[in-house]
C-alpha cells in the first residue's frame, strides 16, 4: 500500500515537478493530511493525504522549515501515502506535501526526544463529546494510538459500500492539527467497520465488514493492518494491536472481528508475535473487555497477553485499571461518562473522559498514567522491564530433516515457530526441532534467504557467478512463509556478479553476491521494501573467495559469511564500515535471534547419502567473531 521511492535532491530554483507555467498561479491547498507508520518500527513515517483528482505524490521534509529532502511517486492516485525516514535529530521536524496543482503549507511535526518517548492511547473517539485532541496535544506525545471505535459507524443511517472511507475523513478533518503533527496508529473496534445499522437482531446480511476494507485502505499500517505490531527500538518497546471486539457475535451476521479461536490465523499470529518479542516493554491493544479476553480460546489469549507488560482496551465508557494476577489491564475512553462494567479484579474505576499515557525512558520502568482531559492524573503505575521470553531463543544444534543432492545455501527463521532452509534446488520449512513442514522444488541456483513480515525472500542467480558484468541473471524470489507458495520475482540486475544472499533490517533489503577473482572489496546492494534499487555500498573487506555467500543483521551489526580456506566472517556497522574480520564458517547460513544470539548453518556431505544440514547457535565474541558452543 505504501510507496517509498527514496531520496532525491530538491534543486534550488527549480519547480519541484517541472511545471514552471503554474508557478505564477496560487496553488490550491491540500487540507486533509495525516501521519502514520506503515513499517514495523518508528524509523519511517508515512505521510498521507487525499486529493479530489488523481495526481502525483511529493513529500518535501527536513529537520528545519527549510526542508531540503524529498520523496515522490509519479503514479497518479487520490489517496497518497509516502514513507520518509523519521528525522533522527531531536526536536520537531517539518514537511510539506504536493500533488499538482495543489500543495500544503510547511507543517511542523512532533519530533523525537533523547531521553523519553510518550505514547497516548485513546478509546471511543467516535463518541467523544469533549475536545479530546487538545488534551492529547498538551502532552506532546510522539505517538498516538487508539483502542478502537474511532468513528461512530461507516454508515449514516443507511447502508454504505464497505470501501467508503467518508467517516474516517471526518475523523481526520475534525482534529487536523493533531493528525498532521503526531503519527496515528488505530486498532479496530466494531464501529470502525459497521456498514449498515445493527438493528435489534441479526439481519440476513452482514452488518459489519469483517475485513475492514475502508479502514485498511485509508490508514497506512504495518502487516495485515487489521492487526499489527509497532516497535520503538530506542526505548525497548512494542505495541501489538489485536482484532478483538464483540466476540460473542462470532458466526452471526453481527460478527465484527476476525476469528480468534484456537487454530485461527489471528491467534497463531498473536502467539508468534508475542513469542518473538524480546522488548522489555510489550503492550497489547484491543477493543474487548479484559475479563472476556481472559476466557477466549480456553485461556489461550490470556496466556500470551500476560507475557507482555500491560493490555489496554477501549471497550467501556469509563476509566479503569484492573490487576488480574498482578497484570495491568487498562480501560480508557475519551467518552468516559457512560455505564460502567467493572472488571472483577478492578483497582481503580472512574466515570471521567480520559486517555492513557505511557512514558518510556532510557532506563528504569515505564510510567502508565490514566489522565482526564484537563490533564489531571486519575491513576499512575510504574511498569518494570520484563524478561525476554525463553521461546524467543531457538535451541540448537538443529538438524534439517532429509537428505539433499546439493549443499545448504542459507538459513533464516521467523523466531517463533519455523526455520527456513535454502538448498541448491529445494526450499524447506521446518519447525524449531528441524521436522519438515513443507518442501518445494526450486530452480538452481537458489541462494541465501531471509524472513520478513510473513514472507521469505531468496537471492537467486540463474546465470554465472563471479564473472565480469553480462554473465549473471540476478533475482529475488518471494514466497509465502507458511505455504512456501511463490508470490513474486524481482529482477536485480545491479548484482552483475550474481545474487547470492539477502538480509532485511530497518526498512531495507541488503543483497550480496559473487565477486571476480582479485577484486579488493565487496559490494552490498540496498533495496527498499518494494525491492526497488536504492544504492550500492562498498565494504572495504579485501578479497573474499566468490564474494559474500550469506548475510544477516543481528546483535547490533551486519554479518556476512564468505567462502575460502579458511572460511571468512565479516562484520560491519549500519554505515557498512568494516568492524571485524575473522576466520569463522558462516558461509552456509547466518540469521539473528531475538535474544542476541545467531544461528549459523552447517553442511555435511555424506558419501552415498547426500548432504545434510544443521543450524547451530552462536554468540558474538570480539576476539573470534562468533563462537559456537561445542565447536573448537
Amino acid at each position: 500500500m505504501n510507496r517509498w521511492l527514496g531520496f532525491v535532491s530538491v534543486l534550488a530554483g527549480t519547480a519541484i515537478l517541472g511545471h514552471a507555467h503554474l508557478a505564477a498561479q496560487p496553488a490550491p491547498s491540500i487540507g486533509r493530511i495525516w501521519l502514520s507508520h506503515a513499517s514495523h518500527d518508528i524509523s519511517r513515517v508515512s505521510v498521507c493525504w487525499e486529493t479530489a483528482e488523481a495526481a502525483d505524490s511529493v513529500v518535501e521534509y527536513g529537520a528545519t522549515d527549510q526542508l531540503g529532502q524529498c520523496a515522490r511517486d509519479d503514479r497518479p492516485t487520490r489517496l497518497h501515502q509516502i514513507e520518509v525516514p523519521a528525522p533522527a535529530a531531536d526536536g520537531p521536524w517539518y514537511y510539506r506535501v504536493r500533488s499538482l496543482p495543489a500543495a500544503s503549507p510547511v507543517i511542523r511535526a512532533q519530533g523525537r526526544e533523547p531521553d523519553a518517548f510518550r505514547a497516548a492511547i485513546v478509546g471511543d473517539v467516535g463518541f467523544a463529546k469533549s475536545d479530546w485532541a487538545r488534551a492529547i496535544l498538551r502532552e506532546r506525545p510522539h505517538l498516538l494510538l487508539s483502542a478502537g471505535d474511532n468513528i461512530p459507524s461507516l454508515h449514516g443511517g443507511s447502508t454504505v459500500a464497505q470501501d467508503d472511507p467518508s467517516a474516517f475523513r471526518r475523523l481526520v478533518d475534525g482534529t487536523p492539527e493533531l493528525f498532521r503533527a503526531v503519527p496515528f496508529m488505530p486498532a479496530l473496534g466494531n464501529h470502525d467497520r459497521e456498514i449498515r445499522p445493527r438493528g435489534a437482531k441479526p439481519p440476513p446480511e452482514p452488518v459489519y465488514d469483517v475485513d475492514a476494507t475502508a479502514f485498511r485502505a485509508f490508514f497506512a499500517l504495518p502487516g495485515k493492518e487489521w492487526c499489527w505490531a509497532l516497535d520503538i527500538p530506542e526505548f525497548g518497546a512494542r505495541f501489538i494491536a489485536a482484532d478483538l471486539n464483540h466476540v460473542q457475535d462470532l458466526g452471526t451476521t453481527w460478527q465484527t472481528c476476525h476469528d480468534f479461536r484456537e487454530g485461527s490465523e489471528q491467534l497463531e499470529w498473536y502467539r508468534r508475535t508475542m513469542a518473538d518479542s524480546p522488548q522489555p516493554f510489550v503492550i497489547t491493544i484491543y477493543n474487548e473487555r479484559h475479563a472476556t479476553v481472559r476466557k477466549l480460546a480456553d485461556g489461550a489469549w490470556w496466556a500470551s497477553v500476560r507475557r507482555g507488560s500491560a493490555a489496554v482496551t477501549g471497550f467501556g465508557y469509563f476509566a479503569e485499571r484492573a490487576m488480574p494476577e498482578g497484570f495491568p489491564c487498562i480501560n480508557t475512553s475519551v467518552s468516559g461518562r457512560g455505564d460502567r462494567y467493572p472488571d472483577p479484579a478492578t483497582n481503580v474505576l472512574a466515570s471521567e473522559d480520559n486517555f492513557a499515557l505511557v512514558t518510556f525512558s532510557r532506563r528504569g520502568p515505564a510510567r502508565m498514567e490514566i489522565k482526564d482531559l484537563a490533564g489531571q492524573t486519575l491513576d499512575a503505575l510504574d511498569i518494570g522491564p520484563r524478561k525476554a521470553p525463553a521461546s524467543a531463543a531457538v535451541p540448537g544444534p538443529i538438524r534439517c530433516e532429509g537428505n539433499f543432492p546439493g549443499h545448504l545455501q542459507g538459513i533464516c527463521t521467523d523466531g517463533a515457530r519455523s526455520i527456513y532452509w535454502s538448498w541448491n534446488d529445494a526450499l524447506v520449512r521446518t519447525d524449531l526441532s528441524g521436522a519438515e513442514l513443507r518442501r518445494i522444488p526450486v530452480p538452481r541456483h537458489h541462494g541465501d534467504l531471509c524472513y520478513h513480515n510473513g514472507r521469505v525472500y531468496v537471492a537467486v542467480n540463474l546465470g554465472k557467478f563471479n564473472m565480469p558484468p553480462g554473465h549473471a541473471d540476478s533475482w529475488v524470489y518471494v514466497y509465502d512463509a507458511d505455504t512456501l507458495a511463490e508470490l513474486a520475482r524481482h529482477r536485480t540486475p545491479e548484482l552483475v556478479h550474481g545474487a547470492g544472499g539477502i538480509a532485511h533490517h530497518g526498512g531495507k533489503f541488503i543483497v550480496v553476491g559473487g565477486l571476480p577473482e582479485g577484486t579488493p572489496e565487496n559490494y552490498l546492494y540496498e533495496y527498499d521494501e518494494s525491492l526497488v534499487f536504492q544504492q550500492r555500498h562498498t565494504l572495504r573487506s579485501g578479497f573474499t573467495l566468490m564474494g559474500i555467500q550469506t548475510a544477516a543483521r543481528a546483535a547490533g551489526s551486519w554479518w556476512f559469511g564468505c567462502y575460502g580456506q579458511p572460511r571468512i566472517l565479516l562484520r560491519a556497522d549500519d554505515a557498512f564500515h568494516l568492524t571485524g574480520k575473522w576466520e569463522f564458517d558462516a558461509a552456509y547460513g547466518i540469521a539473528g535471534l531475538a535474544d542476541g544470539r545467531l544461528l549459523v548453518g552447517r553442511d555435511e556431505a555424506i558419501k552415498g547419502t547426500g548432504h545434510v544440514g544443521r543450524a547451530a547457535t552462536a554468540v558474538p565474541d570480539e576476539a573470534r567473531g562468533l563462537t559456537v558452543p561445542g565447536e573448537p
